[in-house]
């Protein structure tokens, strides 16, 4: 069978180099830096489980090394989208919005009955878009 995962492709010479096992569930980016990638997917083991659960991986390029960045959040996370300056990641997890750092703690953010979706930041990285469904699990009274 092919191989699957993700691949990196020299333009110059035309080859393609597998730097991951996983297959993401969401668009793959690149850290400014050049020498390293952020998606997220399910890992191997859990699909096998048949479980739902998503994580954000950064991958290093050079040594094919990946790490976990939402094995610590109940939920994990997908769909991250990395911030203007380069130094933060906004992720769904949960029905909620949640930003990381490597300086601080998981922060997160929740709208009451909606669950958040699609994070995307803003030019000067002082604020975030994204989209949102009610929650199925919320309660709603009209008057």
């Amino acid at each position: 069978g092919a191989s699957t995962g993700v691949f990196i492709v020299d333009v110059e010479k035309g080859k393609a180099r597998r730097v991951s096992d996983l297959l993401p569930n969401s668009v793959i980016g690149w850290f400014p830096n050049g020498r390293s990638i952020y998606f997220s997917a399910v890992e191997p083991d859990q699909i096998e489980e048949d479980v739902e659960r998503s994580d954000v991986f950064h991958v290093y390029v050079r040594a094919a090394a990946e790490r976990n960045l939402t094995e610590g959040l109940r939920s994990g996370g997908r769909n991250p989208a990395l911030s203007p300056d380069g130094t933060r990641l906004a992720l769904e997890s949960d029905g909620d919005i949640v930003i990381l750092s490597e300086q601080s703690v998981p922060k997160e953010y929740s709208v009451a009955g909606l669950r958040a979706k699609d994070p995307a930041w803003s030019a000067d990285g002082s604020g975030i878009a994204f989209s949102a469904d009610p929650d199925p699990i919320a309660v709603y009274v009209y008057d």
